[in-house]
């Protein structure tokens, strides 16, 4: 069986890395999430990281559903890392966002106001190729909701580090779990 990674980097060894960003397909494969190079029933896992937020929602982000629930076989896991819409507004709202950011944009986010805090999470700091920002924000409800719709059953949200898939709690370490919203479904 394969693991597939959507957009996590660097690539994962051993894995099909699909590395996609909204300006430009590159790395190991030229094929956007929504026409993974995999065949059919042929994954056991496949991981969409920090990608979800950026896809269109009724365009991009169905589609790629729809190919990761093609390439799992049956029982096959998918679990999408992205924002959590819910942890950043509660943050805004009791000014606590200083606490999210000051390790992955230093130098000048512990000293920007809670608005630009807030806007780098949600529409990215134009800092290079780390963040673009989002197209779309996610709470749980919402992920849970797109998934279902999209054919996953058993879908439900995880805690960081954690899964239903061996391969992935024994390879992935989960990143910026302050803001992260972490959802798994399985392919029926």
């Amino acid at each position: 069986m394969i693991k597939v990674n959507i957009g996590r980097e660097p690539s994962l060894s051993g894995w099909v890395n699909v590395v996609w960003r909204p300006s430009a397909h590159s790395l190991e494969t030229q094929a956007p999430p929504w026409s993974l190079p995999a065949p059919t029933g042929s994954a056991e896992c496949v991981l969409i990281e920090w990608v979800f937020e950026r896809l269109h929602p009724r365009r991009e982000a169905v589609g790629t559903l729809q190919e990761a629930l093609r390439v799992l076989a049956p029982g096959g896991v998918l679990r999408v890392v992205t924002l959590d819409l819910d942890k950043v507004m509660e943050a805004y709202r009791n000014d606590a966002l200083r606490q999210f950011g000051a390790a992955r944009w230093p130098g000048w986010y512990s000293d920007a106001s809670p608005c630009i805090q807030l806007s780098a999470h949600l529409f990215g700091t134009g800092d290079g190729p780390t963040y673009g920002g989002a197209l779309v924000v996610y709470n749980v409800a919402g992920l849970i909701r797109s998934l279902g719709a999209a054919g996953f059953v058993s879908v439900r949200r995880e805690r960081p580090n954690e899964s239903r898939c061996e391969v992935i709690r024994r390879e992935i370490r989960d990143r910026w779990t302050d803001t992260s919203l972490i959802v798994e479904g399985l392919r029926p």
